[in-house]
């Protein structure tokens, strides 16, 4: 390693950290592909075409937006893109009047979904310019540092914009309107991006992990919104964002090993400051972000849900010495050493008490209650179906 550019690249990484993080990524990656009897060791040593070969090898292939969709709907191989457009439209308008003959707003919910969770699909080039200058640094170290541009470059990139593509091909079943506003918005979208802080590489490590996380429940809450038809795409994208969540995960656990006090003041900043990359640049966050709270999207309780065991596995054994690290660990952590339960219960207050405001204000207003997940609308798990107990 060129230590000799490591001050200037990485001010606060010690070597150490650099080689966990790439090696760890490497096992990771290993997981992610799943193709029996590839190491991380063996994918590190590997040249680009060789890695490329193993990728072409695993079940995990990138989502095929035309195919998910053409499934979604029963509808035979090669039919035309605008059919398939054709039949989500219908698939939406039936969805819509499913819940409107119940007395609940479905237009305003699948519009919440697609404000926040479509768009923020759509920040894929933000993140991925962001986390090639940290990943290039690390080339710029050792060119043998190459599994976490590999991840980026090969695997996480393509997955995030197939992704991208399925929604919005998803957002062709809105009005002609709708899509007009949703497009236009997207596009601005994919120019701003996230800006990710890349001077080191546990703050951005500990942000994406929570960020994947909190994709999890987001996506479930929005496949309850969708119904027993439209919910497919989004329990599938959850899927690759399940298997994010734990290979950014595993990254960190090693990280942890190597400097336990540096990793945990980074998960408590990300847990205090987290906020999804949306809000950088979606027109009106912080009043869609209420809207897709009271619809149960991006519902707090549930991605605390994320959050508690990310914390007691990660943080509760670990042994810090610094005077900061050892206040971080104290503030996320009871005296059992565990996640402490107030924070969830006083999340949980919360939204209950934000949820029957905006019943009573619609109620008032004489109209359509918001659809809320678990609240208004409940879904059965298995076979998508929905039911209305709060129904006018």
């Amino acid at each position: 390693m060129n230590r000799n550019l490591f001050p200037e690249l990485f001010p606060t990484d010690s070597p150490a950290v650099v080689e966990t993080y790439n090696s760890a990524f490497g096992d990771a990656i290993a997981t992610h592909l799943a193709v029996p009897g590839v190491t991380g060791e063996e994918l590190a040593t590997m040249s680009d075409t060789e890695f490329v070969e193993v990728i072409k090898s695993s079940e995990r292939q990138p989502l095929n937006p035309i195919t998910i969709a053409r499934e979604t709907l029963g509808l035979e191989e090669g039919t035309p893109v605008i059919e398939i457009m054709a039949g989500f439209k219908k698939a939406y308008q039936d969805l819509i009047a499913e819940y409107e003959d119940n007395g609940v707003d479905g237009r305003s919910a699948l519009l919440n979904a697609s404000n926040l969770i479509g768009h923020t699909e759509a920040y894929i080039t933000g993140y991925s310019r962001d986390l090639g200058r940290l990943t290039n640094k690390m080339v710029l170290l050792d060119a043998s540092y190459k599994m976490p541009t590999r991840w980026l470059d090969k695997i996480w990139v393509p997955q995030e914009d197939a992704h991208d593509r399925l929604w919005s091909l998803m957002m062709g079943g809105l009005s002609d309107d709708d899509m007009e506003v949703f497009y236009k918005d997207h596009a601005r979208h994919m120019q701003i991006g996230v800006h990710l802080p890349v001077t080191s590489i546990l703050p951005t490590q500990t942000y994406l992990m929570q960020q994947e996380g909190s994709t999890v429940p987001s996506y479930g809450n929005t496949a309850a919104l969708y119904g027993p038809v439209l919910r497919k795409p989004a329990l599938r994208i959850r899927e690759d964002e399940a298997r994010h969540r734990r290979e950014y995960q595993a990254v960190t656990k090693k990280l942890m090993e190597v400097d336990p006090d540096a990793v945990v003041v980074a998960i408590k900043n990300e847990f205090d400051n987290f906020a999804m990359p949306g809000k950088d640049g979606i027109r009106n966050y912080n009043s869609k972000q209420f809207d897709a709270l009271i619809n149960g999207i991006l519902d707090p309780v549930s991605i605390l849900e994320v959050q508690i065991p990310m914390i007691n596995q990660l943080i509760e054994k670990a042994v810090v010495k610094t005077k900061d690290a050892k206040a971080a660990q104290g503030a996320l952590l009871d005296e059992k050493g565990r996640y402490s339960l107030d924070e969830k219960a006083s999340r949980e207050l919360d939204l209950a008490s934000r949820r029957e405001r905006a019943i009573n204000k619609a109620t008032k207003k004489g109209s359509l209650i918001p659809a809320i997940v678990g609240v208004t609308v409940l879904t059965d798990k298995r076979s998508g179906e929905l039911t209305f107990p709060m129904s006018k």
